[in-house]
């Protein structure tokens, strides 16, 4: 049962660690960021702005750039950090330096530390991209921590010291930088004492597992948030995109991240970035059907087809509505036999109407032009009559008559009806938008699974060929192929009925909508 909870958290994604309290003045990001008179952090060397990212080193030798909470950060027993972030840009093997995220009881001070102070107090987190001699046996880019009494110099560190971290892929091959599904998500967590790095690759919903460890030294009770990165003879950029700052939390990372199995990378991250895509495209249709769906109370006025002058009091009379189509409709009839003009039923009620509106009301506006239409310009071919019934007042007289008519019994009973019928519309709505969300989910998730199930047994498949000696991987792979070919095409056909299913339910509801007059 507890293993069946830890792997429900998993899939659950952030539902699992949702119990936490954002502080906004220790977060930047997304972009576009403040100024920096506004900005809760302080650039400071090679780092700026970009549009969509602030860039704290590119491709260039010997740069050092840091970014550095303005106030000090207070909550040293319990606190969370998500660093949105990508590195790359750069192809080859030689590659570097890295880049640290820093609880510093010092803000502002550079060093060789990747481009953060070689003396520190407090927690530094470095996402080494450059394999030193220190890090022998150790696969890079690496991922580690050290807690500093302010006693131990950054480049002397070896062994037991660096020796608690994990491999995580996280540097792309080539440059595309400008492509937010390249960027990766750490999650940095000081829980009853536990300090802890999980890891994800943008719009994943698996975290993947670096290290966690105890801490022996107490932390200092101000600490500055930081970032740095520097370059040496080797270059490579360094991105930031966003970094949020939370307390108060309630869940161990480690409770619904995977176990990081070195063996499986960088595989095992490769399948847990195309599991993103696909979550995300997913992610892109549920918001364009939901846009579509979207119930917009203000429609045009040209779109909506009524008669200001149609009040006179009293209850609707349905025979004589009746009988006003029926002489439209012989109107017509012998216009049609005659070929020429004539004042058809309808117009002749409307400006019966009309007169007897204006007799008690008075005409709109004045007629302070020289000609004789009624209105006040100069236009006499732009005859009142033979404007639209919307645009012949003003919007104040408008509002006046439907306010009019809004107090009558039939208004109110009318009123209410609309607002019954608003509701009921709304509810047609959230139902079908679950509908659509948990299809999306339940699909999503298999895709998932299917992906982390693929990948294991090639894995698996892969070791025992080995051992063996022969290739049974290759067979497969082509059958693969074969049976991928064959669900590709039901899974697009279920895809087709549930957009048609969606496009029919939006047609009936707008088509109920104006029929009732919403």
């Amino acid at each position: 049962l507890a293993a069946a909870r830890v792997r429900a958290d998993a899939s659950l994604g952030e539902d699992a660690w949702q119990h936490r309290v954002l502080l906004p003045s220790f977060s930047l990001g997304p972009a576009p960021y403040p100024h920096p008179a506004q900005s809760e952090y302080e650039l400071f060397g090679d780092a700026y702005n970009q549009h969509n990212h602030i860039q704290v080193t590119d491709l260039a030798q010997h740069q050092k750039g840091a970014l550095w909470s303005k106030r000090p950060w207070q909550h040293s027993k319990n606190f969370q950090f998500d660093l949105t972030f990508r590195v790359g840009g750069h192809d080859g093997h030689m590659y570097g330096d890295g880049f640290a995220l820093w609880l510093n009881s010092e803000r502002g001070v550079g060093g060789n530390a990747l481009g953060g102070p070689n003396h520190y107090k407090g927690v530094g987190v470095f996402f080494d991209t450059y394999k030193n001699d220190n890090f022998r046996g150790k696969r890079h880019p690496y991922v580690y921590a050290f807690v500093n009494d302010g006693t131990k110099d950054y480049e002397t560190l070896s062994g037991p010291q660096i020796g608690n971290g994990c491999h995580i892929p996280f540097r792309l091959e080539k440059d595309v930088l400008e492509d937010i599904a390249s960027a990766t998500v750490a999650r940095l967590t000081l829980v009853d004492n536990q300090l802890s790095v999980v890891m994800r690759p943008y719009g994943s919903v698996d975290w993947v597992q670096c290290f966690k460890f105890r801490i022996g030294a107490s932390l200092p009770d101000r600490m500055y948030v930081g970032i740095t990165a520097m370059t040496g003879d080797l270059i490579d950029r360094h991105q930031m995109l966003e970094i949020r700052g939370y307390t108060e939390i309630e869940t161990d990372p480690y409770s619904y991240a995977h176990v990081n199995d070195i063996t499986q990378m960088p595989d095992m991250w490769y399948a847990m970035r195309d599991s993103g895509d696909v979550a995300r495209e997913f992610d892109d249709w549920e918001k364009s059907m939901m846009e579509d769906t979207e119930f917009d109370p203000i429609e045009e006025v040209d779109d909506y087809d009524y008669d200001p002058y149609d009040y006179e009091g009293g209850d609707y009379d349905e025979e004589e509505e009746e009988e006003e189509e029926e002489e439209e409709e012989e109107e017509e009839a012998s216009v049609d036999r005659s070929g020429g003009k004539h004042e058809s039923a309808k117009d002749r009620k409307i400006r019966e109407r009309r007169e007897r509106f204006e007799k008690s009301h008075g005409r709109r506006g004045r007629d302070d032009d020289d000609d004789d239409d009624g209105d006040d310009d100069d236009d006499d071919n732009d005859d009142r009559d033979k404007r639209p019934l919307h645009k012949r007042y003003t919007r104040a007289e408008l509002q006046t008559i439907s306010e009019i008519i809004e107090g009558t019994e039939l208004g109110k009973k009318f009123k209410n009806a609309q607002a019954e019928q608003r509701e009921k519309m709304n509810k047609m709505r959230q139902h079908l938008e679950a509908d659509i969300s948990e299809v999306t989910n339940k699909l999503t998730g298999l895709v998932r699974d299917i992906r982390r199930k693929e990948h294991n047994i090639n894995s698996r498949l892969a070791a025992l060929s080995k051992r063996l000696e022969v290739d049974l991987v290759a067979p497969l792979e082509l059958e693969h192929k074969e049976a991928g070919r064959r669900w590709v095409m039901p899974f697009m056909v279920f895809l087709a009925i549930l957009i048609g299913v969606g496009a029919f339910g939006y047609r009936k509801y707008k088509t109920f909508m104006k029929t009732h007059l919403l």
